[in-house]
């Protein structure tokens, strides 16, 4: 998908202005236990709500949440240290793995 330039520095500054406010959000799309696990994970560990996105969405707004979570990215890792949010994010697919397998019946394969 094309990035809308614009529309990506739109959404770096708007966390900007988010951040100064104290309102701390991050764009994702998520679904199931996974999306609730992250939820949870970026609440408890920074104090960042999971705003969950479509995965059906023109360039333009995936441009300005692009740029948001860059931004945030940012704020988190300069605040809670270097690669909290890659951390987080690890944990998510970590614990996203584990749930397939067990659904799947795929033990530690």
């Amino acid at each position: 998908m094309e990035i809308v330039l614009a529309e990506r520095d739109r959404g770096r500054s708007k966390c900007e202005s988010d951040i100064t406010m104290g309102r701390l959000q991050f764009y994702w799309q998520t679904r199931g236990a996974w999306g609730d696990y992250l939820t949870t994970q970026m609440e408890e560990r920074f104090g960042v709500q999971v705003i969950h996105t479509s995965d059906m969405t023109a360039a333009a707004q995936m441009s300005f949440e692009i740029g948001y979570n860059d931004r945030m990215s940012e704020h988190i890792n300069s605040t809670f240290g270097d690669e909290s949010i890659e951390n987080a994010l690890a944990d998510v697919e970590a614990f996203r793995e584990r749930r397939y397998r067990e659904h799947f019946g795929l033990g530690n394969q």
